[in-house]
């Protein structure tokens, strides 16, 4: 063994230095494996499994589906004219729903054994700018449908997009003379726009007011006016829960109650005689269906009294249970009933707040 320089000791074989270093006992020698142990577990961790490295797929990210409106307004448009243009020659009478979403959904085929032609589209408005969209957009398949009936219920989207009352109104006015002109002979029934709910629930000021005006333009122009918003509303002037899931658009049942309407309207139009809107004197006067001209005026049969809501005349003579117009006077017993409406759910909300 000798010494270097820096004072180190430095061995000329490893037998010389294993024999000059004492080597640790038994005890020493198991904590140094255990301290070991514990550095290794600290530091690195459990072992794991060795796992080859793989490259893994980005998952396509897909943007929220954006209903396409004028799409699904040309493909329901082209529906329409397949199914007027198909009609037989013989069909004729038919009952013809024009609207919207609502009216798209309707089930109805035939109503008081007529044929069904639905006219809704989805989204639709009373009136659009350009050639796509808008009710007016599709009356040429109303002369090709043959109606004895058009019903019409259409503004909700107006309102949802914030048109102007005003504008609205105007469109609307528009749309009647329209349909008149298109189709002269057929019974147009004005359906008031229905209450929502929820979400929706911020429209029914609005819709009220809209509502009071169709009443109005129905006694003008002497069309049937449906008030189905009485039909759809709870106590509170909203669209009755059990009706609807969304707040706006209509289940079964709902769709029961209108078709019950539609078939009371319809029905009753067959003890109305028609009769040329030239003839003076009309109530008295009697015409053959083959005699009635194309533009014809429905009118009652001059018959006695009936009791209330019998249905029946004493002379045996069937009657209406319903009109198909409504007079000026009613219009205004209409707009007196929601202003009571409103009034007396107001009543009920400061109730509440006491």
């Amino acid at each position: 063994m000798k010494t270097n320089l820096s004072g180190r000791r430095s061995f000329s074989s490893w037998e010389e230095a294993r024999k000059s270093t004492p080597l640790p006992s038994a005890c020493q020698q198991w904590l140094i494996v255990v301290a070991m142990w514990l550095c290794a577990t600290v530091s690195v961790g459990p072992v794991k499994a060795a796992t080859t490295p793989t490259l893994e797929r980005a998952k396509p990210t897909t943007a929220p589906r954006v209903w396409d409106f004028f799409a699904h307004w040309r493909t329901r448009r082209a529906k329409i004219a397949e199914e007027c243009g198909g009609l037989d020659a013989t069909t004729t009478g038919t009952v013809v729903l024009l609207g919207d979403s609502i009216t798209e959904g309707h089930p109805a085929k035939r109503i008081a054994g007529r044929r069904v032609i639905n006219m809704g589209i989805g989204g639709d408005q009373i009136a659009m700018d350009g050639a796509e969209g808008g009710v007016r957009n599709r009356l040429e398949f109303l002369s090709q449908a043959r109606p004895a009936h058009v019903f019409l219920l259409i503004g909700i989207n107006d309102l949802g997009a914030s048109k102007p009352l005003t504008l609205a109104k105007r469109q609307y006015e528009d749309l009647v003379a329209a349909i008149r002109a298109t189709v002269p002979s057929a019974q147009l029934h004005l359906q008031t726009i229905l209450p929502t709910r929820g979400r929706f629930a911020h429209l029914n000021s609005r819709v009220e007011e809209l509502n009071i005006f169709i009443c109005q333009v129905a006694a003008r122009e002497k069309c049937d006016f449906v008030d189905l918003w009485s039909v759809m509303a709870d106590e509170n002037g909203e669209l009755r829960a059990d009706y609807t899931r969304d707040g706006l658009h209509l289940v079964a049942p709902a769709y029961e109650k209108w078709i019950a309407v539609l078939e009371e309207r319809v029905g009753a139009a067959r003890w109305w005689r028609h009769v040329p809107s030239s003839t003076p004197g009309a109530g008295g006067a009697t015409a053959s269906a083959a005699a009635t001209p194309a533009a014809v005026t429905l009118v009652p049969p001059r018959t006695t009294p009936a009791r209330r809501g019998s249905g029946v005349l004493q002379s045996g003579v069937r009657t209406p249970r319903t009109r198909l117009s409504r007079s000026s006077g009613e219009s205004a017993s209409y707009t007196q009933r929601k202003a009571s409406d409103r009034s007396a759910r107001a009543q009920r909300v400061r109730s509440r707040t006491r």
